[in-house]
């Protein structure tokens, strides 16, 4: 026999829910605790953040100067005494390409053929790779090579296509050390060939805003004869200042 427990009494003497109090406080303390755990993984998201920026700074800090260091020591790499590998000071439209904010050379390294094995140099420096310039366009540092950039018309004149070497470069500068000792920021035509190291500044920045980051920031850039300048940001971006000498070792020889 089926009993019908439809009409059937339930028994809640004793039974009892929560109190308005009980739940607002259960409210309360949950919402606490939200706001503890949200407020950590934004931390440690931000966290993230800054290091990965940083991170990329450094990388193209170091990479920056890699490139521009490894180049520069070939500058004035001349074995058949052509005459034609060294800086230049200014291109085909007379505009000024080694100074204190550019900087060119050329090297003979190459032969027509694309060459670059020992031995294949061949008298000038109008093959691919014999003719370099560094420069910022915007924050980007641009490598050129005058002598394959398609859209050159005329070999020496600035390509309107950048060839990226880093982005998120705030400053690049070059302090050209003679061979007396003495420093400039701009070299005259006649003292090119006196060049036999040059310091390159070159200051990064984070492609993003740090909002952790609030305090001002002042880099000096500093060389050895009192060439000196300064310049102060405050606009939430962490930034990283490095600087190095080359030595032009085919200079002076």
């Amino acid at each position: 026999m089926v009993k019908d427990f439809s009409m059937s009494k339930i028994n809640i003497r004793g039974q009892r829910g929560f109190s308005l109090l009980e739940l607002m406080v259960a409210l309360a303390v949950g919402s606490i605790v939200s706001a503890v755990i949200y407020s950590a993984f934004t931390f440690q998201q931000q966290s993230w953040v800054t290091q990965d920026q940083m991170a990329t700074m450094q990388q193209n800090l170091r990479m920056s100067l890699r490139f521009i260091g490894k180049d520069l020591m070939l500058v004035g790499y001349d074995p058949e005494s052509s005459g034609t590998a060294d800086f230049t000071y200014e291109n085909s439209s007379n505009e000024l390409v080694t100074s204190n904010v550019s900087i060119q050379f050329a090297m003979d390294i190459a032969d027509d053929a694309g060459s670059t094995a020992v031995g294949s140099s061949d008298g000038d420096s109008d093959d691919p790779g014999e003719q370099i310039r560094y420069y910022l366009q915007g924050n980007q540092l641009c490598r050129d090579d005058y002598n394959t950039d398609s859209d050159l018309v005329t070999p020496g004149i600035q390509p309107t296509i950048c060839d990226v070497v880093a982005e998120d470069v705030e400053r690049l500068l070059f302090y050209y050390i003679l061979d007396d000792g003495s420093v400039t920021d701009n070299p005259a035509a006649g003292t090119l060939d006196r060049i036999r190291y040059v310091r390159v500044v070159i200051l990064a920045r984070t492609k993003g805003i740090i909002t952790q980051h609030t305090s001002a920031q002042n880099f000096i850039y500093i060389d050895q004869n009192g060439l000196t300048a300064s310049e102060s940001f405050n606009d939430n971006r962490r930034r990283l200042l490095l600087a190095m000498n080359v030595q032009c070792r085919n200079k002076g020889l």
